[in-house]
């Protein structure tokens, strides 16, 4: 099971129409899917800018290294 199905954030929808949002909705409220703040809040900080300029410089000392070889 995915993190997404034990953790959810949200209800996906394929398409940007109106029927498409109307059928995820109604996906929403028959399943009765509990949406927790602290689930978003984790969600939200994969895009974090800490998370962004670590793994950045990461990747370019491993790039480094790499060419210091």
């Amino acid at each position: 099971m995915s993190d997404e199905a034990e953790a959810p954030t949200g209800v996906f929808f394929p398409e940007q129409t109106k029927e498409s949002i109307i059928s995820a909705v109604g996906r929403f409220e028959e399943q009765g899917i509990d949406i927790l703040p602290e689930n978003c809040r984790k969600n939200a900080e994969r895009f974090s800018k800490k998370r962004f300029c670590d793994e950045f410089r990461d990747y370019v000392m491993q790039k480094y290294d790499e060419m210091s070889v």
